[in-house]
């Protein structure tokens, strides 16, 4: 692949699906003044389920996808199908059981309203396989274009009919409802032409009960996996319920997590553009350039969080145009910080990744989850729904002690950085920057300005200082 196909690539995949992410957060002035924080509340404990139920829909069969692509040539396509129609039947039985839950689960909604936003509710899940198998194969027979454009012409529908909805209709929660299951609907229709027809990758029933039970043996650990990033992101809510806070409390968090999560739009950009280099440096052990790679990046989270901290009361001043929502700006600041230390997450999954040591990824993903869901249970009752916040963050940020404890990780980070000695100076250096963007948040926006721009210039000067020298060796030669 050379480099014009793979800056391409990168502006397909990368740039282009993040403008349906930008049109919405320009639309949020619009129609935050015809919401209120119930709503955000109903739709977060919906969309907290449906992650859940997601995360499991798949029984793990979508690691063959990319496998037997490449091990099976052209007889893929008939593996394809079987796991295409096994993962619609695992999704049209969990959405019949998430329609159960939502009945029980909603007891704000009037009954005769909970039938049709659970059936619309459940949409998304029971049509999710169609995507799962366009997203892998336009993927892996390089061409993005089909791909992006019909996931961006769904997700631009979603954004027009959740501004009507919102803006003139005035339906709340059922908006985001309604635009999510017809985004859906459109996105599966217009797969069906290009993946079921023209490509005749359309579900089968798996008939040999052995090769089904060999293959889920296979992929059934992977669920873990997927359910530690959802333990992270969608649980906070779902405890929630279980304590018995307010919809008007779960919609105030619900809110602040949207928005603080927008910072992960950044980081991941960041983490996206420099994987090959990091990739390229482990695979010939320049210890200096790794280093040089681990602390550029981890510079760049930590500032771009911190500025976004302390700028986000003015944020929240300009996107969220209603009072009670307004409160959330500091449950957004704690989230944003929370990807503060992604650099540690990024570098030691790459080394997991490379030796394909994939079991060993369930130490950052589940494990935090897990830590997440604990933390939640002992702070929501004391701090409310910014204990949540909390929690989030400590669990996110307990990512940076693994390799003092695990001993696969505590190598591989030794042999990209020569030392961990490095991560309690960051875990420190962030600890304070969170504490210091809590005194400052009430500040005026003159001494935010003289502090943002001290700090960027500070970061300028440290940084031709310290990491710039550390590229002058470049060779693997030197290092141990």
């Amino acid at each position: 692949m050379n480099l014009t196909k793979i800056i391409k690539d990168s502006l397909w995949y990368g740039v282009v699906p993040k403008l349906s992410s930008i049109i919405s957060i320009i639309v949020l002035p619009i129609v935050t003044p015809y919401l209120t924080p119930k709503d955000y509340g109903i739709y977060g404990i919906i969309s907290a389920y449906l992650s859940l139920f997601n995360g499991i829909s798949t029984l793990g069969l979508h690691m063959h996808l990319p496998n037997s692509f490449f091990t099976l040539k052209q007889k893929y396509k008939l593996l394809w199908r079987r796991i295409f129609g096994t993962m619609l039947i695992s999704c049209i039985i969990l959405s019949i059981i998430l329609f159960c839950l939502y009945l029980f689960i909603l007891p704000e909604i009037p009954i005769h309203q909970r039938w049709y936003v659970a059936i619309l509710a459940i949409i998304p899940l029971l049509f999710s396989a169609n995507g799962l198998i366009a997203n892998n194969f336009y993927v892996l027979i390089g061409k993005p274009q089909p791909l992006v454009l019909r996931n961006l012409l769904g997700s631009i529908i979603s954004i027009i009919t959740f501004f009507i909805c919102a803006r003139f209709f005035q339906i709340g929660y059922l908006s985001w409802i309604i635009a999510s299951a017809f985004s859906t609907i459109v996105i599966f229709i217009l797969f069906i032409k290009p993946i079921w027809i023209n490509e005749k990758i359309y579900p089968q029933l798996e008939k040999s009960s052995k090769r089904q039970i060999r293959l889920l043996k296979i992929a059934l650990p992977v669920i873990p996996h997927n359910l530690g990033h959802i333990l992270l992101s969608s649980a906070d809510r779902i405890i929630m319920t279980i304590l018995g806070l307010s919809l008007i409390d779960i919609g105030l968090y619900s809110n602040g997590h949207q928005i603080g999560d927008y910072t992960s739009f950044a980081i991941i950009g960041i983490f996206t553009a420099i994987s090959p280099a990091i990739q390229k440096a482990y695979r010939t052990n320049n210890k200096n350039l790794m280093l040089y790679y681990y602390l550029t990046t981890q510079i760049l989270c930590s500032i771009i969080v911190f500025l976004l901290a302390i700028w986000m009361k003015e944020i929240y001043y300009i996107l969220i145009k209603n009072e009670e929502l307004q409160k959330s700006y500091l449950v957004a600041s704690v989230i944003c910080f929370s990807l503060a230390m992604y650099s540690n997450y990024a570098f030691m999954s790459t080394a997991a990744f490379i030796k394909e040591k994939t079991g060993n990824i369930l130490y950052l993903v589940f494990i935090p989850g897990i830590i997440n869901i604990l933390l939640a249970f002992c702070f929501i009752p004391i701090w409310g729904y910014i204990g949540a916040a909390f929690a989030m963050l400590i669990a996110n940020w307990s990512n940076s002690l693994i390799p003092f404890f695990i001993e696969f990780y505590k190598k591989e980070m030794r042999n990209m950085l020569g030392t961990i000695h490095h991560i309690p100076y960051v875990i420190l250096l962030n600890i304070l920057l969170f504490i210091f963007s809590i005194f400052i948040k009430e500040a005026s926006i003159f001494i935010k300005a003289i502090i943002t721009l001290g700090t960027i210039y500070l970061c300028f000067i440290s940084y031709h200082k310290f990491i710039v020298p550390l590229q002058i060796n470049k060779s693997p030669k030197n290092n141990m």
